[in-house]
Parts: structure tokens; sequence; C-alpha cells
């Protein structure tokens, strides 16, 4: 959520034709926000490296609704992690 306020700006400035894609690596790390056209949104987010995620964020997306789809998409990433080290430790 560190990041939310880059993400609130892109979304602000995003054109209705955009999309704006939030992406973290395999390390959950912040990768990066990207404005792309929505044609472009396949080819971006399967660019993602293994074991990254995006989230794809819409024009006038605000800062609480991004900040709540951030904190979901933690709480997903780390109950599959969670589950990862489960499966691995039998």
């Amino acid at each position: 959520m560190d990041n939310s306020h880059a993400v609130a700006l892109a979304c602000a400035e995003a054109a209705p034709s955009e999309v704006v894609i939030a992406v973290v690596d395999a390390n959950r790390q912040f990768d990066g926000v990207y404005v792309k056209s929505l044609g472009q949104l396949y080819r971006t987010v399967m660019s993602v490296a293994p074991g990254g995620w995006s989230l794809v964020f819409s024009p006038g997306d605000s800062l609480p609704e991004i900040e709540l789809r951030c904190r979901q998409m933690a709480r997903y990433a780390e109950a599959r992690y969670r589950l990862a080290r489960r499966i691995a430790s039998r």
C-alpha cells in the first residue's frame, strides 16, 4: 500500500480508453505502475515475471478503492504462500 498514491495519480491521469496496471514482483516488491491502452492489457499482464502479481485499475479509481484492493491482494498472496508452504512440507 505504500505505492497506492502512485497508482491513484496514474488513475487520475489515465484516459477513458486506458487501464492502470500495478505490478508486484515475485519477492512481493512493487515493480511499477503502467498506463496502457486497453488493447495492451493482455500483453502487459502476461509479461509479468513468474511469481509476480498484477492489479488492474480503471481511470478515476480513488485512493480508498486502490488501498482496499491492495489489502485484499496482499491477503490472497499471503494465503497462497502459506498453502504452498504447507504442501511443500508434506
